[in-house]
């Protein structure tokens, strides 16, 4: 039996009240340990109570080793780092025995906060976000072609940057120029490219906006004053609720809700994202088929005023007004720009709470 120290119980309820909101934790010690919540402690109106009595019935019962573990393989964010600490300053991985040689220790460590990922939850949120992901093509009356990446937040609310979207916006007579393309992607096999489905602009596509920031084209610190009036975001409307449509090849009538596209909703609570936090960016990179790209550990933080987030993940010219998501897909930024420099150390979003609270009467609507 392995039993912490008193301080290392403390940090250890803290950092499982700062992750899970009761809900989110019986519903954790449910699905990674099989454990029930009320039967371990009745739900009173002090949840730190309740942590700490979980923990406490976690050594007595010897399966603190499994919750650190499940906690771990969650992913840790740089502030939980101590984390790390209390399974290495207690052997604890090596303490998990294998199933079929209970006496034999494990020979597998925890090498970096990388976060283990469910596969089958994997697949169905990948699955779900993919289909509202477009290419956004503008063709301009010079013949010029510009592409971004678009989302969508509402049946027929297509999210992306004011920047992919200024050419409509100062012109809105030129609406038909533009094509988002869904289910722009790769076959299963990888070798063929589903040509998707193209969907036009109502007659009148601007919903609302926000212009780009002069330190987003110059390249500001993460100490700079971002103005909070200059989100670089644009909503358009498409002129069919695609949302309500089914998506995939085969867009054909369907009564069953399961085949509807969907859209991916727009959180107002702001989300703790930290230098080392785990950044996900599902695109359409220099015009082509629908890509992700994967930044494990790779957030440089929020700025001072929390009004842009920076992360090393790769982009290409085209992925703007793609949505970035943390390592569990939730939507945490718009991406809207890289650094300008010959030599570029990061690219940039916004933080997609700011834009949830300016359009939330529209979004409501």
């Amino acid at each position: 039996m392995i039993d912490l120290k008193g301080p290392d119980k403390g940090i250890l309820r803290m950092l499982v009240q700062k992750r899970f909101s009761r809900k989110e934790f019986i519903i954790f010690l449910s699905e990674r340990l099989d454990k029930n919540y009320e039967e371990i402690i009745p739900t009173t109106s002090d949840y730190s109570f309740e942590i700490h009595e979980i923990i406490k019935k976690s050594i007595r019962e010897d399966w603190i080793l499994q919750l650190i573990y499940a906690l771990i393989s969650d992913g840790v964010d740089s502030e939980e780092k101590r984390l790390h600490e209390i399974a290495n300053e207690y052997n604890i991985i090596g303490n998990i025995k294998t199933d079929n040689n209970p006496d034999e220790d494990c020979l597998e460590k925890l090498v970096n906060a990388s976060p283990f990922i469910n596969t089958s939850v994997f697949v169905h949120k990948l699955a779900t976000i993919e289909r509202c992901v477009c290419r956004i093509q503008i063709n301009k009356t010079n013949e010029d072609v510009e592409y971004g990446t678009g989302f969508l937040i509402g049946p027929d609310l297509i999210l992306s940057n004011y920047h992919v979207f200024k050419h409509v916006i100062e012109n809105p007579s030129e609406y038909q120029n533009v094509k988002c393309l869904f289910d722009f992607k790769v076959d299963a096999d990888g070798k063929d490219i589903y040509k998707g489905n193209a969907v036009s602009l109502h007659e009148n596509p601007i919903v609302s906006y926000s212009e780009t920031s002069e330190l987003d084209i110059t390249g500001g610190t993460l100490e700079s004053n971002w103005p909070l009036d200059k989100l670089d975001y644009a909503v358009v409307r498409t002129a069919e609720r695609i949302g309500e449509n089914p998506h995939g090849i085969d867009m054909t009538n369907s009564s069953n809700s399961k085949d509807k596209r969907g859209w991916l909703e727009m959180p107002e609570n702001a989300k703790e994202v930290f230098p080392g936090s785990h950044v996900i960016i599902v695109q359409h990179p220099d015009k082509r088929p629908l890509q992700i790209s994967f930044g494990f550990e790779k957030s440089l933080g929020l700025s001072n005023n929390g009004n842009r987030l920076r992360y090393n993940v790769n982009t290409e010219n085209g992925s703007s007004g793609s949505p970035v998501f943390d390592h569990n897909f939730e939507l945490i930024a718009l991406h809207n720009m890289g650094d300008p420099s010959f030599n570029p150390q990061y690219n940039q979003g916004i933080p997609i709470w700011l834009i949830a609270k300016k359009i939330k009467g529209i979004y409501e609507n």
